[in-house]
């Protein structure tokens, strides 16, 4: 339910479900997308009807975080099911023998962006989420626009903000151990909206690690992960478009 919660910044999401997983994709004026992925393996029981298909539709996201978040207890047990084109999701819910029973209406699935990096034209670090927390702490909330640097020189990565307090400039380094991984074969820099990433840092708190992402054009990638038993079959992804220069 965790996992929901930090890509519901917007009202309805569209949930494409396969036979591995289910993804709960939102975007934010086609600039942000943010897709959590539940693996089928999560599931004590997981079952579609055709297994090469996958089913898509949209649904009041909101309204499912309601309805989980209401019975969010951990004695609490869970069944999803849709039947398709033209029915609700339904979410029965029991606890101590007390079940509600919700059925959130669907409509066609969203026609999403999608975006793609090329995997030879890209920069790519590792860190703890712990990490760019303290850093994000810094950031100068006037500052309409973030700079975002990765290079295989040091500093390694940068963050510029401009503003009312003046510039502000931090930088992170591979030789004090900031990176579990670096790959930074170019030097890239751009340029984002600070509400834009705002959004995608909301994981931070939930998701151990991050792996953040710049290609060629300036397209940002955060990918989140943890190791944590009941959220190991989760990940959650940020996709962040830059300001035109």
């Amino acid at each position: 339910m965790r996992t929901l919660q930090v890509v519901n910044f917007r009202e309805y999401a569209t949930f494409i479900i396969s036979d591995t997983s289910i993804k709960v994709t939102v975007e934010e004026m086609r600039c942000v997308q943010s897709t959590a992925y539940i693996n089928s393996l999560a599931f004590h029981e997981y079952h579609l009807r055709d297994s090469d298909e996958q089913v898509a539709f949209r649904v009041n996201l909101t309204h499912v975080v309601t309805c989980l978040k209401v019975h969010s207890k951990s004695g609490a047990s869970l069944k999803l099911s849709y039947r398709g084109h033209g029915f609700p999701l339904e979410l029965i819910i029991e606890e101590n023998g007390v079940v509600t029973d919700c059925n959130l209406k669907t409509f066609p699935p969203d026609n999403l962006v999608d975006f793609s990096m090329d995997p030879d034209a890209h920069n790519r670090v590792t860190m703890t989420s712990d990490l760019m927390k303290t850093f994000i702490k810094e950031i100068d909330p006037t500052s309409e626009v973030v700079e975002i640097g990765l290079s295989s020189d040091s500093p390694n990565m940068s963050i510029v903000t401009a503003g009312h307090g003046g510039q502000g400039l931090l930088e992170m380094d591979k030789t004090d151990g900031t990176f579990r991984t670096i790959e930074c074969p170019l030097v890239l820099k751009s340029s984002y909206k600070l509400c834009h990433l705002r959004m995608a840092f909301k994981p931070l708190s939930l998701f151990q690690t991050l792996c953040l992402r710049i290609d060629r054009e300036g397209l940002l990638r955060l990918q989140y992960m943890t190791n944590t038993p009941n959220m190991s079959h989760c990940v959650a992804e940020f996709y962040v478009l830059p300001l035109c220069e």
